[in-house]
């Protein structure tokens, strides 16, 4: 059997056990150790959650996520008289990376203002902005839908979080 194995050996690059070694481990005449060599050498390359190599472009984490928030409205009569609105919310994420948000106003279908949200590290988040800025008027207050999402540091967004303006 050495014989042969010898002799098919010197014709072909295979290699076969019991066989001289050979410089190049492609030639494992078994073709299984060879897959299982690749796929170790495979996973030794691509690192842990390296999204360029997988393909994949969801960044690795968790979302953050809103427990509440509160929409309102009020006369502000400090310096100028003003309609103040304010949407505060409370959030959190796993990762313990907390970003800042965003927040659209929406009256039916329609996105009638934009607004950047600031989050704290303890996970407040709040926009203010004036009736007169945006034109989102103090005494329709009911009438407009606030929907708030948050993101992290990853790049994660919440679920949008909706609450309905209020007057104060």
């Amino acid at each position: 059997m050495l014989l042969t194995c010898l002799a098919v050996w010197a014709l072909l690059p295979l290699g076969c056990a019991g066989a001289p070694d050979s410089d190049d481990a492609s030639h494992d005449s078994d073709p299984a150790a060879q897959s299982d060599d690749s796929s170790a050498e495979a996973g030794d390359d691509t690192g842990s959650g390296d999204t360029a190599e997988t393909g994949d472009t969801t960044p690795p984490g968790d979302a953050p996520s809103i427990s509440s928030c509160e929409a309102l409205c009020w006369q502000h009569q400090t310096g100028d008289t003003t309609w103040q609105w304010v949407v505060d919310c409370h959030a959190s994420d796993p990762d313990d990376d907390l970003a800042n948000g965003r927040s659209e106003v929406r009256q039916g279908a329609s996105v009638v203002s934009e607004q950047l949200v600031a989050c704290s590290a303890e996970g407040r988040c709040t926009s203010s902005f004036t009736e007169a800025q945006t034109g989102v008027r103090c005494d329709a207050a009911t009438s407009y839908t606030f929907m708030v999402w948050v993101s992290d540091l990853e790049g994660h967004e919440s679920a949008p979080f909706s609450v309905q303006g209020r007057q104060q």
